[in-house]
């Protein structure tokens, strides 16, 4: 248990030593260098020099007046609460400097993403970047932020299609295609998935656990011919579906075939731009 916990606290700049040490502090109040090096089988040089960290960390405090100096931790409810000033400050800090520093472009090319708030980031930042279509492909969409972009971006007039899965998340000023057969299927699924492919221009792809707690591979792309070959296919996905659809409804050899033209005349439209070149 002891190890799990200090690999835990390893996310927050604790090494392992110093994650033993102030989980067993906190366990126990007042104990001696001596005493800990025997806890956690290190030597006294290694643990002192841990325990001088923990100190300037804050996580630490000594008892000065004690004959043999004793050691006991900070609640860590206290120390996150520092450690949250810090970091406030430290940003605002941070935000005054690198302000204005004016970015330059990012080169065209397919660059991995490696953390899921990484992956809903990027898709925040080519939602706002949209300017007339944004296509959505995934199992299932819950996450709040993404949602409201699309519905932000669904007011401005952008073309916002979303492919999905059961359950279908509500977004206003979306249009929606699914599979009739969701409903049978999607239990099934041991993963999820959300691409988002912008004007022809970007795309997000990304496989994660169900949950979003997990991300197995995602990459960014902003390369131009492989942002158009993915729109170009994702659009033929999305057409394919809503034809299943209407083929479902028994709808009319006219109808299919007004829908497919209207699609398709809707999803190219923002890749003018390239046709012209």
């Amino acid at each position: 248990m002891l190890s799990e916990q200090s690999e835990t606290l390893k996310f927050i700049g604790f090494s392992q030593i110093e994650a033993e040490i102030y989980i067993l502090l906190l366990k126990e109040s007042n104990l001696t260098g001596y005493r800990l090096s025997r806890l956690v089988v290190k030597p006294k040089s290694t643990v002192y020099k841990a325990l001088d960290a923990l100190q300037k960390k804050g996580a630490v405090v000594a008892d000065e007046a004690a004959k043999i100096k004793e050691f006991s931790a900070v609640p860590y409810q206290e120390f996150f609460k520092m450690k949250e000033r810090e970091f406030s400050q430290n940003r605002q800090q941070a935000e005054e400097i690198l302000k204005s520093i004016k970015s330059g472009p990012v080169k065209p090319g397919l660059y991995p993403l490696e953390k899921i708030d990484q992956v809903f980031n990027k898709c925040l930042e080519i939602i706002i970047r949209a300017k007339k279509t944004i296509l959505v492909a995934c199992c299932h969409l819950e996450n709040g932020e993404v949602i409201k972009a699309l519905e932000q971006a669904a007011a401005k007039g952008i073309k916002v299609s979303v492919d999905c899965h059961l359950p279908v998340p509500k977004i206003n000023g979306a249009d929606f295609t699914f599979n009739e057969s969701s409903q049978y299927r999607v239990a099934d699924f041991e993963h999820n998935w959300l691409e988002i492919f912008v004007d022809g221009k970007e795309y997000v792809i990304s496989l994660m656990s169900k949950d979003a707690s997990i991300l197995y591979r995602a990459v960014w792309c902003n390369e131009q011919y492989l942002s158009v070959i993915t729109f170009n296919s994702n659009v033929y996905a999305m057409v394919l579906t809503r034809v299943r659809q209407f083929l479902h409804e028994d709808r009319s050899k006219q109808e299919i075939k007004e829908m497919i033209d209207a699609r398709i005349s809707d999803y190219y439209e923002c890749l003018g731009e390239y046709i012209e070149k």
